[in-house]
């Protein structure tokens, strides 16, 4: 397997250590700015107070009556002066006092976006230690060690089914004979047409569940979707990310799994080998109650249970077009929808033929059939449940291919790490434009605060 969902967190954890240095960095500027500009400030509060105190003692002299007209002239003078100097120094606190808040207002802000910027890089940091174990478990996976041993069991399976199994000799146990001795101990207790009739209902009970399971999967997938579209980039992970679950789980049980599939496999037809054998009167009981083929008991329980499946089958259709009606228009009633007309339509059809096809097995077909069934014992049931379930397990582990899987986890994994890195992009993009956004808006509020007296003084021409 690849490194790149390694190399993807690698990389937004080298980011945001860059971020959170830029941000140090950023936070000390606008904390020393902030120092110098309120030095500045305090420098200039103190010659305003003295300045102030200057004007109030000319004011008392002029004030006095005991000054010759000169000397009241060079008072005025010098009074003017400092008027003068009082505005200038009033523009100057007005323009430090700025300075001070915008410094105070970066500072402040530095420090939150330092602080948010730690905690992105502790989950860059836990996310890259996942990344790593995640690495790690893919590897396994996908040994050349563990799939060489699957690969054998593969062939074991397919040369079983295909009758052409050929034991080593230093074998304890020989799966070609346990397979053909589990088969005759099915085929010998349980009589064929009832056999059959076995497996078609409980073909039917797992078309009934898969068609179900099929009916979720396409409701969550469009879930799944609409989540993406609403929640933009966050909406568009989640989606990736259930969508990269499945495909790792898929891997995992075929890596986990084949071994102890094979071997489960080979457990279960041992297990009919070795199960009781069915008593001499349980065998006669079972030939008493036998029907022949094409008995009406038979035929009229086949076509109830097809019509049944037929039902239930499109009903989970009709469910599937109407959540697609509603994904169209939410608004709309589904029933104006024409492919839910049709398979209602086609529902009600099917509807009056299961109908047709209760009354035509009737309560006395049905005891036969219930009769015949009964005659077979529990545990011989069992065995034809477990031999089948071998069958399947060996099937599947025959046809089973990691190629696919890799594929399908690289694919997964690649659209996954495009979505989180675009989130990424905006959430950074994100806190970047609320940073600013909070600056100039602490700036504007500032000057909101301050521009009545900021306008009179420039009025005045103190600046």
């Amino acid at each position: 397997m690849t490194a790149a969902f390694t190399t993807y967190a690698t990389e937004k954890r080298d980011r945001y250590q860059a971020l959170k240095a830029e941000a140090q960095a950023a936070f000390a500027t606008a904390n020393e700015a902030f120092e110098i500009a309120s030095e500045e400030y305090q420098d200039l509060v103190n010659q305003s107070a003295a300045l102030e105190r200057d004007i109030a003692g000319l004011r008392k002299q002029l004030s006095g009556s005991s000054h010759m007209p000169a000397d009241i002239t060079e008072l005025s003078e010098e009074l003017r002066s400092l008027l003068i100097e009082r505005s200038h120094l009033t523009a100057a606190l007005s323009i430090t006092g700025e300075d001070r808040n915008s410094a105070k207002v970066a500072a402040e802000l530095h420090r939150t976006r330092l602080t948010e910027l730690d905690s992105a890089l502790k989950q860059a940091e836990s996310e890259l230690a996942s990344a790593q174990a995640m690495e790690d478990r893919h590897d396994a996976w996908t040994d050349a060690g563990l799939e060489s041993e699957i690969a054998a069991v593969r062939d074991d399976a397919a040369a079983l089914l295909a009758d052409t199994f050929t034991p080593d000799p230093g074998d304890e146990i020989n799966p070609a004979e346990i397979l053909a001795a589990a088969r005759a101990r099915v085929e010998e207790d349980i009589p064929e047409i009832l056999r059959d009739r076995a497996r078609d209902r409980a073909a039917q009970a797992v078309a009934r569940q898969t068609a179900h399971n099929d009916l979720r999967d396409a409701v969550a997938a469009s879930a799944l979707a609409q989540g993406a579209a609403a929640g933009g980039s966050s909406g568009l992970v989640v989606q990736r990310q259930m969508e990269f679950k499945a495909a790792e789980a898929d891997l995992k049980s075929y890596a986990l799994n084949s071994l102890d599939d094979y071997q489960r496999a080979i457990e279960l037809l041992q297990s009919v080998v070795n199960s009781e054998e069915l008593t001499d009167a349980a065998a006669q009981s079972i030939d008493d109650a036998a029907l022949a083929a094409g008995d009406p008991a038979i035929t009229t329980e086949e076509a109830l249970h097809d019509a049944r499946a037929a039902v239930e089958a499109k009903e989970v259709e009709l469910e599937l077009a109407t959540v697609n009606a509603l994904i169209s228009d939410i608004d709309a009633d589904p029933e104006d929808d024409a492919d839910v007309q049709a398979r209602r339509s086609e529902l009600e059809s099917l509807e009056e033929d299961l109908e047709a096809a209760e009354t035509a097995h009737t309560e006395e077909l049905a005891t036969a059939m219930d009769i015949w069934e009964a005659a077979v014992p529990s545990a011989i049931w069992n065995n034809l449940r477990a031999f089948d379930r071998a069958l399947e397990l060996l099937t599947d582990l025959s046809s089973s291919d990691a190629g696919p899987l890799i594929i399908a986890l690289t694919d997964t994994e690649s659209a996954l790490i495009d979505a989180l890195a675009q989130d990424d992009d905006n959430r950074r993009l994100a806190g970047y434009l609320e940073f600013s956004t909070a600056l100039t808006q602490a700036e504007s509020d500032y000057l909101a605060r301050t521009g009545s007296s900021i306008a009179s003084s420039a009025m005045r021409g103190d600046f």
